[in-house]
């Protein structure tokens, strides 16, 4: 598709010692679309939207149990996830140079401890929710 709108040129590349291979280079008007794209890209004023508020747009639908075993995995997943960007940010670190992987990864740590942060307390607010009914229930019983 960026060769039929004519954003790129391939050369191709024949050597008698190795197997030809195609090398793709940015036309003007390639070039052009991709500082367009980056202009629209960082100065973007869209908000963010996450599938996960989705869910949570919906989540007293489901049982409290239900609900907090869906969120126990959630936080089972964010962790994961910070152990695997520690790992890529550690080994980013050891090149000991400044690379955009580098800030992207920053970005990333920051966004997921946000957001560790949020379903901690989240998840508490629905345990502090679910005490007073147990409570309720246990004196109806009575």
């Amino acid at each position: 598709k960026l060769k039929k709108n004519s954003l790129i040129v391939e050369t191709v590349h024949k050597s008698e010692t190795s197997p030809e291979r195609s090398v793709y280079h940015l036309t003007e008007k390639g070039r052009a679309t991709f500082f367009d794209l980056m202009d629209k890209s960082l100065a973007s004023a869209e908000r963010p939207y996450f599938d996960f508020d989705l869910g949570v747009y919906f989540i007293n639908r489901l049982p409290q149990q239900r609900v907090t075993q869906l969120l126990d995995k959630r936080r089972r997943f964010l962790r994961e996830w910070a152990a695997s960007l520690e790992a890529s940010l550690a080994a980013e670190h050891e090149k000991a140079e400044s690379s955009p992987k580098l800030v992207i990864l920053e970005h990333s740590r920051a966004y997921l401890q946000v957001e560790q942060e949020w379903l901690d307390a989240f998840m508490g607010e629905i345990r502090k929710a679910a005490r007073p009914r147990a409570a309720r229930r246990n004196s109806a019983a009575s």
